[in-house]
């Protein structure tokens, strides 16, 4: 058989996980169960007819959808939901803000009953008691659904990402309210969790330089809190930002140290001890680092390896692949749907299947091949994970693979460094030239990653990757890896074919998209209008001056795919109030009080805001048909104004309950 074929006998999990996978998807939907029982019935037709491969595939699809089911996240009763209660339970995450701090807390008791653990995820106004991850603790909220409707195209879905990390509720806890932290968790998990903030803490505590302190307990726990946003985008645009990002190259080289550090085995002959030992420590930080996907799968991967060599046996990569993504989705279905996991394994993906096919280098010339494959190696797992980065985040780096080798050959002694200190920090001594050296290294790449990010045409920004295009993209991908494995003119035909297809479609198609509508988003303090306008996005608010900062800062996280697929690339935020705006041939009045209206132009729309009060209605005001209540006015007084004006004749919407769109220049709606 040709040695560049590809054998699926080798690989016999890739269509089992592939199954599954498809499984997992189709158990979101709400006919899951009867699915799952017509899949199953299908897999034992197809297996009793003699088509036993394929019962076993389909078989492994029924099995996702079940695993989807049950792995769906724990929802408390509705007699908890809108109501005060007492809740109990452990500190899974911690995030501290400037005036806020976000906890997300597996609740086991609800007044001081036992029930089934679901998660909530809690804003605590308060700042005492501290609070760290792994605290049992106890306080008085009252729980509401997390919210999963969104009012405009492509905005960011707040409650749907809270669904995907497991959480169904969420709840405040306001200034003044009792928190109180009653005991530790127990539970080896929750052991490891502390030892993380210790660990942290003893390199915080160091003589180190403070960029050199965040770079290392980044790197080291996988604890990315104390990184500035300036910092994140830094490395980002320069093209390393998944060196912030536990992965598997974190976890080689931990692997390598744990092996230089265990070399006195080797003398021994206790060689099989040195690999159990290497495997429980890889797990103990997988543990401690949150067991991300990406870490999760790096150290199943490694775990395969070491123990193969150990029974001396042949490691097989793709296979190794998919049991860890298996081991993954049965224990966190809803993973799937993770940044890290779909970039974890694409990456590994793209560089099994691409990596050597593309290094120019023969095998035999051992240096030549290796310096190659490190190329070879990092543009694979670009051209894989590059255009689902540039999906999520907007934007692609130029330079990565230039900036990667300063990375590549300090991090392994960054990281190897790093792990003597911290051993060396818990023993009480800190040698001064371990410190310089890893200050000196630290910084040095911090200068590099700031210089090139600064560079011009350092990265492409504002990228809008549709379904359509991405779908043509991997078309072209695909097209190249079938020539790469099935050289011929007709697969090389094919593939430049293909590949001329999506420059053309690039080029010829439009990015962005045109959009002459008028959004009425529901802000709960204040009314805000979004009006799209190339190259600007638009917004009139009634908010106050000290809160227009943190509503652009609002309106960039929670619109900024939408701000991308419509070419906006900046925000201007203008204050109204009791003003008249004119907007494509209509006047949208903002009123906290009663405006004269001329009730026979149907181009005027009135939007009553915070402060309006039903006293101000009256016979001899005159008004539209239809009056809109603004979403941020208090339900009860929305209440009476709409009892109010029905009672003088007006049609009263309420934009509370309300997704409001509206055309430039289209009638308004009568509801």
């Amino acid at each position: 058989m040709n040695e560049t074929r590809l054998n699926l006998a080798s690989v016999p999990l890739l269509p089992l996980t592939v199954a599954f996978i498809a499984g997992i998807l189709l158990g979101q939907i709400s006919a899951g169960i009867m699915l799952a029982v017509i899949i199953g019935i299908a897999a034992g037709i197809l297996s009793f007819t003699g088509f036993k491969y394929l019962g076993i595939i389909t078989s492994a699809t029924a099995t996702g959808i079940i695993v989807s089911i049950i792995g769906a996240p724990v929802t408390p009763p509705d007699s908890y939901i809108g109501r005060e209660v007492i809740l109990s339970g452990t500190v899974t995450e911690m995030k501290e803000g400037e005036a806020t701090r976000n906890l997300v807390i597996k609740v086991d008791s609800v007044n001081c009953r036992r029930v089934r653990p679901f998660k909530v995820y809690t804003v605590c106004w308060n700042f005492n008691p501290e609070i760290f991850a792994a605290d049992h603790i106890r306080f008085k909220t009252t729980l509401s659904r997390a919210d999963n409707e969104t009012d405009i195209p492509l905005e960011f879905n707040f409650g749907e990402y809270l669904y995907r990390k497991g959480i169904t509720v969420t709840s405040v806890i306001q200034k003044g309210s009792d928190v109180l932290t009653l005991y530790p968790a127990k539970g080896l998990r929750n052991s490891i969790i502390r030892c993380r903030l210790n660990v942290v803490d003893y390199i915080a505590s160091s003589r180190l330089l403070p960029e050199s302190k965040t770079f290392l307990i980044t790197v080291l726990t996988g604890d990315s809190s104390f990184l500035l946003s300036s910092e994140r985008e830094t490395f980002s645009r320069a093209g390393v930002a998944h060196v912030l990002a536990l992965s598997g190259l974190h976890v080689a080289i931990i692997t390598m140290v744990i092996y230089l550090l265990l070399f006195p085995l080797t003398l021994v002959r206790a060689n099989r001890l040195k690999g159990i030992i290497a495997v429980i420590v890889l797990w103990l930080f997988a543990v401690m680092t949150g067991l991300t996907p990406s870490v999760t799968r790096s150290v199943i991967m490694a775990s395969v390896f070491l123990m193969a060599m150990l029974l001396e046996r042949r490691p097989a990569p793709v296979n190794s692949l998919c049991f860890a993504a298996l081991c993954i989705l049965v224990a966190d279905p809803l993973a799937v749907y993770s940044i890290g996991f779909q970039l974890s394994f694409t990456a590994v993906i793209f560089i099994l299947l691409l990596a050597g096919k593309l290094n120019p280098v023969n095998k035999r010339v051992r240096p030549g091949y290796q310096i190659a494959g490190w190329f070879t190696t990092s543009f694979a797992a670009a051209m894989g994970t590059g255009v689902i980065a540039a999906m999520y985040f907007h934007v692609f780096p130029v330079y990565f693979l230039a900036v990667n080798i300063p990375f590549t050959v300090f991090l392994p002694f960054i990281l190897g460094g790093g792990i003597i200190f911290l051993l060396l920090l818990i023993a009480g001594i800190q040698p001064q030239w371990l410190v310089d050296t890893l200050d000196f290294m630290c910084s040095l790449l911090g200068r590099i990653t700031t210089w090139v990010s600064s560079l011009p045409g350092s990265s492409i920004d504002n990228i809008y990757i549709s379904p359509f295009r991405l779908a043509f993209f991997l078309f072209a991908i695909a097209a190249i890896a079938v020539m790469l494995y099935f050289p011929g003119r007709k697969t090389v035909a094919t593939a430049i074919v293909c590949s001329l297809s999506v420059i053309v479609f690039s080029v010829f198609s439009p990015a962005t998209v045109d959009d002459d509508s008028i959004y009425f988003p529901r802000f709960k303090r204040y009314t805000v209008v979004l009006i799209p306008q190339k190259p600007v996005l638009k917004v009139y608010t009634t908010a106050s001056t000290p809160d227009i900062a943190e509503l652009h800062d609002n309106i960039g996280r929670r619109y900024e795919t939408f701000m991308v697929s419509r070419g906006l690339d900046s925000i201007n935020i203008t204050p109204v109030h009791n003003r008249i705006l004119s907007i494509g041939g209509r006047d949208i009045i903002f009123s906290d009080r009663m405006l004269p209206v001329d009730a026979s132009d149907r181009k005027q729309m009135l939007i009553l805001t915070r402060g309006f009060s039903p006293i101000y209605l009256n016979d001899s005001v005159s008004m539209p048909d239809t009056v809109y209540l603004s979403p941020c006015l208090n339900q009860k007084i929305a209440d009476r104004l709409k009892d109010s004006l029905q009672s003088h004749g007006h049609k009263a919407v309420s934009l509370k309950n309300t997704n409001l769109v509206i055309k430039e220049g289209a009638k308004l709606p009568a509801r």
